[in-house]
């Protein structure tokens, strides 16, 4: 219990939410969170979705451990918001040196609720790799259909920009958590999610076409794709992604055991060392 209220005071930052639900929660209808591995470009595609005017998706929340620990909606909800605000608000949606403001939006405030979720993939997928059961009891905590998305980045990038974080581990390590990683995201796929429950984005691919991007984020989550949002999400999209695998040293054997892992994963096929924006039509 201890513990429980140590995480509930630092998630709202000192603001325990009220137990009772609030009336902005009646009109949420989907549950938004995400998959996958962390540098993907999840931080991107999450603030571009909490500028909407109809959603509120908390940053880097980690809403499952609260999931985990049966927390009723109404707290899970209210964190959420309270995160939210923290985050747009105090801290002026900046992380990692970057910010992801998105200007003149919704960011730490909404109109009317319909989306609510939580941006943060990466411990996600570790967390479930061990309680898959965790996505049923989310799905019975929020009492609202779940939608969860999966953003993908060529994996040399990927492994390679969290090798060159403070976080001092072996290139190898991070390789093998990487592929530890996708096993669970494949297995969910394969085993949990149901019908229209998640969508896959590649980060090239919406960098690319940033507006055929917004489209497909809004239409699976219920959202209408306004042209002011739209075009205001579209503006802050980086020009390019970093090619951040050219900044690390890859052995052979590596880059053999690396591009293996790729092959053989049916959500990564057109990735190599050299390609920068496979297409996909997943």
């Amino acid at each position: 219990m201890k513990g429980l209220l140590r995480d509930l005071r630092d998630s709202s930052k000192g603001v325990v939410p009220a137990v009772r639900e609030r009336k902005e929660f009646r009109s949420i209808d989907t549950y938004c969170g995400f998959l996958g591995h962390g540098r993907s470009g999840h931080s991107l595609i999450g603030a571009l979705v909490n500028a909407h005017p109809n959603a509120v998706l908390s940053h880097e929340l980690h809403a499952f451990r609260f999931v985990k620990r049966q927390v009723p909606r109404s707290i899970l909800f209210g964190l959420i918001v309270e995160r939210d605000h923290w985050f747009s608000v105090k801290k002026g949606a900046n992380w990692w040196g970057y910010s992801y403001e998105v200007p003149g939006q919704w960011q730490g405030r909404w109109k009317t609720l319909r989306v609510i979720g939580d941006k943060k993939g990466g411990q996600t997928t570790k967390l479930l790799t061990d309680n898959p059961h965790l996505l049923q009891r989310l799905r019975k905590t929020v009492g609202v259909p779940v939608r969860f998305l999966w953003v993908v980045r060529n994996p040399y990038d990927n492994i390679a920009t969290k090798y060159r974080r403070p976080v001092q581990l072996p290139l190898e390590e991070w390789t093998r958590r990487y592929f530890e990683g996708l096993n669970t995201v494949e297995k969910l796929i394969e085993t949990e999610f149901g019908p229209g429950e998640l969508l896959i984005l590649r980060i090239e691919d919406f960098i690319r076409g940033p507006d055929h991007g917004m489209d497909a984020i809004c239409g699976f989550l219920g959202l209408d794709a306004q042209p002011g949002y739209r075009e205001a999400c579209t503006s802050v999209v980086f020009p390019e992604v970093s090619r951040t695998r050219d900044q690390v040293t890859w052995t052979p054997e590596l880059l053999k055991r690396m591009q293996e892992g790729i092959d053989g994963s049916p959500y990564l096929r057109g990735y190599d060392y050299e390609n920068t924006a496979p297409t996909t039509d997943n």
